[in-house]
């Protein structure tokens, strides 16, 4: 089975790939590595740490991107300026300019995360001040998700008993991810539908 064969190698290099988890690919991955960590496959704090780091760090790229002078001509364009105007009034709104609670926010809101980061990154937020506020968050953010990722998988330590089987494992993680994607969509599209009104 693919998922037995890999296994060995995420116990063997957990730290690269939950620093990768975090950095390159998001939450699903890091609950997929947090519910390895329960059935005893990696420690625990690699996955705390590691993807703390990783998320914390390819923060970095879309708010560097933000700000480069041809982005940011770009965003001055006559058709995106509505749209700009729109993102500020909302954010004004809902954070007061808080900028703990504009990337707090967009971390839970489904989609929001890169689009905000590249808007921070525009409006020259300073570095020092996004990485002061942006650490915070992170320490917040993937704890929660680890801690989601990790009590699935003591869940099924109960469940392993009594069926002994890995694949009932694989579906009931598949079950949790999916489960948590239409939670966050659906939050975001009620969020959208309230600023509407």
């Amino acid at each position: 089975m693919f998922l037995e064969s890999i296994l060995p190698f995420i116990g063997q290099y957990g730290k690269s790939i939950s620093f990768l988890g975090g950095f390159i690919t998001g939450e699903s991955v890091i609950i997929t590595l947090a519910f390895l960590s329960a059935q005893g496959f990696l420690p625990l704090w690699y996955v705390l740490v590691f993807c703390t780091i990783g998320m914390y760090l390819s923060d970095f790229i879309p708010f560097t991107i933000g700000r480069f002078k041809f982005f940011r001509n770009f965003l001055e364009k006559e058709k995106y300026v509505r749209q700009v105007e729109k993102i500020e009034y909302h954010l004004q709104k809902y954070t007061k300019n808080n900028l703990f609670l504009i990337l707090f926010y967009t971390k839970i809101i489904y989609g929001a995360s890169i689009p905000a980061l590249v808007y921070l990154g525009a409006k020259k937020t300073s570095y020092s001040k996004f990485s002061y506020y942006n650490l915070f968050v992170e320490l917040i953010f993937v704890p929660f998700v680890v801690l989601i990722g990790w009590l699935t998988g003591k869940g099924f330590s109960f469940l392993a008993k009594i069926f002994e089987n890995l694949r009932i494992a694989i579906l009931f993680l598949i079950l949790v991810i999916i489960i948590l994607y239409f939670i966050r969509k659906w939050e975001s599209q009620r969020l959208i539908k309230k600023q509407k009104l």
